[in-house]
């Protein structure tokens, strides 16, 4: 028999069926892992570009409010500046000069003055600081027309778009018709004592300083260097793509800047077809729209995110280079490789071993992410490994840690200056209460001597008044000093003396309204006294019966106010019922928080400084109840009270 040569043993083929199975599972594995990783990566670029659009977002929000902001101000100031250069003008326009008015305007701190004077069919600029001004038609100015014949009619309110004061209306900065290179910011007053309306305005050269400090597109430009990845950031109007609205005035037209398609940044990467197509995609379905594109040999990965802002829709197109996922995947391919080859020798021994050596930290650490998600704080991950999963685990601990500072630093610092804001507000009200207090005050003791014959009607009235005046003059002292440190002065009082005082300076209010006042106090009640601030504990209780009487309705048929005085347990309750329009129960929690008003010229701080004075007093305040046919708010204070 012949003899077959042997070339391959049987330990032989099972290592190489071995070595190409695990050859196999190995080119598979790291093929799968490549189209995973990189998948995974063009998801962390897009979580990563949602979470710059968010704080691109934010940025927007937060420079828009500045905006306002400086917006609410300057017409403030326009209006102002409006009627002292109505003091200093001629009634008559005829009567004045364009040399009179480029005068004024220097006084009066604006750029530039502008008389407009109806005709028939028209409202036309006659007179002005600024010789492009002379001569503007308004005709063509369409929601800015209706809001000057609203101003001429005496009615600026009815103007839904701008901004209305009294005998005032001015417009959100736009192009200037008479030179649509400038943008602007126009107030226009009219009260009736002239035949034409005063427009003084301002350019907005004057505020480039603050655009440049903390402008979007300056946030845009630092975020770009923060982020080398990020190549383009761009801020699409949900006009991009079609044909914006054009002006035309005389022989000029141009788009208003509030029309523009590029709203900040630069749109360097073009690709509009594709662009326009994105953009429409992610305002239409509101979802994140991710695709490559080649841009002049660039490949690049544009992220398109639907944004919004005060009712304005708009996208931000995040473009990131490509590169940074190919140089990732090549680096992470190489590994893998070098690491195969390792695993291919030894893979069968310590394989069970590194999995689990592996598989356990890696789930310590997602459980960590898991409980940052959950916004718990507390327990760090416990690794003591000395490679990069222990500098993992480790990382996540610092971040987690510095993460919670942070969030405790954000809170602390809002808190802060909104506290502090307000109190600087507020001081400066009440120092400006100060000069018509005195006044009064002066006006009554000079009163019985220019009439001295005065009906006893009129000598109450005189004495009403100044016991109202004389505890206005209190308050504002006391409150002062409570703004400054605090400081509030306790002392045993009667609570039914209290309300007593505070009935009868409200008493002429509730008369004027045709409000009836009443006081209800239970027989355990009359007597029972408590540890407070007199002055500040009466301004709390005309504070709410103020706002009561002025939540009734004049057509209301029953139109009361009453305050009910009881015990329960070892609490006083102080209701303070009226019969108005009542307040939604969605507002019961916040119209004690600051700044939050429901009256037109009101700024939201009465009720705020009711709480804080009940607090002081170590009390509670808040809605009891309320509905259409009127609001209980009860002040709770405890019977006996520590001398502070």
């Amino acid at each position: 028999m012949k003899e077959i040569p042997m070339r391959f043993s049987i330990r032989t083929k099972t290592l190489l069926v071995l070595v190409s199975v695990m050859v196999m599972i190995l080119v598979l594995s790291n093929a799968l892992y490549y189209w995973s990783t990189q998948s995974i990566l063009e998801q962390r670029i897009t979580e990563q570009n949602r979470l710059v659009s968010q704080q691109l977002n934010l940025e927007i929000g937060q420079a828009r409010r500045g905006e306002t902001y400086i917006d609410n101000l300057l017409g403030t100031e326009l209006r102002m500046a409006a009627i002292a250069a109505e003091h200093q003008l001629n009634p008559d326009a005829a009567k004045v000069t364009n040399a009179q008015l480029r005068t004024v305007a220097k006084n009066v701190g604006v750029s530039e003055i502008t008389l407009f004077q109806p005709t028939v069919d028209d409202i036309v600029g006659v007179k002005s600081s600024d010789p492009k001004e002379v001569g503007l038609s308004t005709k063509q100015m369409n929601l800015w027309y209706k809001a000057f014949q609203d101003l001429l009619k005496g009615k600026p309110q009815l103007s839904t778009y701008g901004t209305a004061m009294k005998d005032f209306w001015t417009g959100p900065f736009a192009n200037a018709t008479s030179d649509p290179t400038k943008v602007d910011k126009w107030g226009y007053y009219y009260d009736g004592s002239t035949n034409y309306i005063i427009d003084p305005f301002i350019e907005s050269s004057s505020l480039e300083d603050y655009a440049d400090d903390v402008g979007t597109d300056t946030f845009i430009q630092q975020l770009l260097k923060s982020e080398p990845a990020i190549v383009g950031l761009t801020v699409l109007n949900q006009n991009f793509g079609t044909k914006p609205i054009q002006y035309r005035y005389k022989q000029t037209s141009w788009v208003d800047v509030a029309n523009q398609p590029v709203m900040y940044g630069k749109y360097t990467y073009q690709n509009r077809p594709l662009d326009v197509a994105e953009k429409n995609a992610a305002l239409r379905t509101q979802k994140i729209q991710t695709v490559l594109d080649d841009v002049h040999g660039h490949k690049v990965v544009k992220t398109f995110m639907p944004e919004s802002q005060s009712g304005t829709k708009y996208v931000v197109e995040v473009v990131t280079d490509y590169g940074t996922i190919t140089r990732t995947l090549h680096k992470q391919l190489h590994n893998s490789l070098m690491i195969s080859l390792v695993l291919l020798i030894l893979i069968v021994v310590i394989a069970y071993f590194a999995s689990s050596l592996l598989i356990r930290p890696i789930r310590e650490i997602a459980d960590k992410v898991n409980r940052l998600a959950n916004h718990d704080f507390n327990e760090p991950v416990v690794v003591r490994r000395n490679d990069e999963i222990g500098d993992l685990a480790n990382r996540v601990n610092v971040m987690s840690r510095s993460l919670y500072d942070y969030l405790r630093e954000c809170i602390r610092r809002e808190r802060g200056q909104g506290v502090d804001y307000m109190r600087l507000v507020t001081q400066a009200m009440v120092h400006e209460l100060k000069t018509p207090l005195v006044a009064m005050k002066f006006a009554l003791d000079f009163l019985p001597k220019v009439e001295p014959e005065l009906s006893e009607r009129g000598v109450e009235l005189v004495h009403r008044m100044k016991l109202a005046g004389q505890h206005a003059d209190n308050v504002v002292h006391e409150f002062n000093e409570f703004l400054k440190n605090g400081h509030v002065v306790f002392q045993s009082v009667p609570v039914v003396d209290i309300v007593r005082d505070a009935l009868r300076i409200v008493g002429p209010i509730a008369d004027k309204h045709g409000v009836s006042t009443q006081l209800q106090v239970a027989e355990d009640a009359y007597d029972v006294t408590a540890s407070v601030d007199k002055e500040k504990l009466c301004m709390v209780l005309v504070n709410l019966m103020k706002n009561g009487i002025e939540a009734i309705s004049p057509d209301a048929l029953h139109k009361s106010v009453c305050v009910k005085l009881h015990v329960v347990d070892n609490y006083i309750h102080l209701d303070v019922q009226d019969s108005g329009t009542g307040i939604p129960k969605d507002e019961w929690e916040t119209i004690f928080t600051p700044f939050r008003s429901s009256k037109q010229n009101g700024v939201g701080l009465g009720l705020a400084f009711c709480g804080f004075i009940v607090l002081a007093h170590g009390g509670h305040i808040g809605v009891q109840d309320s509905d259409e046919t009127g609001t209980t708010i009860r002040i709770t204070l405890p019977i006996a009270h520590e001398t502070h």
